[in-house]
């Protein structure tokens, strides 16, 4: 980590700012050991590997009531996403998928800051599905990934170009890191092939590697996780203002 810094708000007794200042440290030291960890996990043989997409992740529930788009923390964005909503009408009543929203640019590589746009750059924006939970109200989340892939390819067919299915590869990841620099992307998804679906978990199935990505941030906070840290709250300076980004 390039740089560290942190703002605990404490009271402002000697004591007080001694054990902030030990805080601070302290949670640095965690935090550089972790991000070393995460960055050092390497993909095993016995996992398949996609291109790490830069976009909104997104639950796509087809009902009897129609299509809704669930975010992460389970806020429908169905008001944001009218028209891919609109895509994945012809998805069966009772099938889940899960996604991620992207906003493609003109080179056709992910661009975050078109996404967030997504009202002015309706047109940029596709559904990727990578994983297939429901089927006709049955429950396959506790079959093998491999398995679910390949129902996912056979049952779901959605003619709308706007949606669209993440491919995985089969290569060495030496290789597959090597290719995702050259073309400027953001990383890849390492996913253990007989690993379940876990909602709401993060069990170590999944591992990403980012690259391509540097920068100094301000450490504010963290959320514990069960492998480390599950979130963390930092912030930077950006033309003189400072962002704080969850």
């Amino acid at each position: 980590m390039p740089g560290c810094a942190c703002f605990f708000r404490v009271s402002s007794t000697p004591q007080s700012k001694q054990q902030q200042t030990h805080l601070c440290g302290a949670f640095c030291n965690i935090a550089r050991v972790w991000l070393a960890y995460q960055s050092q996990r390497h993909i095993t043989p016995n996992a398949t590997e996609e291109i790490k997409l830069d976009g909104y992740r997104a639950l796509a529930v087809k009902s009897g009531t129609g299509v809704t788009l669930f975010s992460r923390r389970r806020k429908s964005l169905n008001r944001q996403f009218p028209y891919i909503v609109e895509a994945l009408a012809d998805l069966p009543q009772g099938t889940v998928v899960d996604g991620e929203l992207v906003a493609l640019d003109d080179s056709g590589r992910p661009d975050f800051n078109l996404l967030q746009n997504f009202r002015a750059e309706a047109s940029r924006i596709h559904y990727y599905v990578f994983d297939l939970l429901y089927w006709g109200d049955r429950d396959l989340t506790r079959l093998p990934l491999v398995e679910r892939r390949a129902l996912l390819k056979s049952l779901v067919v959605v003619r709308d170009r706007r949606i669209r299915t993440a491919e995985y590869v089969e290569a060495a990841p030496k290789d597959l890191l090597a290719a995702v620099r050259e073309q400027g992307l953001e990383g890849i998804i390492g996913k253990q092939k007989d690993s379940h679906y876990q909602p709401g978990k993060r069990s170590g199935a999944w591992i990403k590697h980012r690259v391509n990505r540097g920068q100094e941030f301000v450490i504010g906070g963290y959320i514990p996780g069960p492998h480390g840290f599950d979130s963390l709250i930092v912030g930077y300076y950006q033309n003189k203002a400072f962002t704080r980004h969850l």
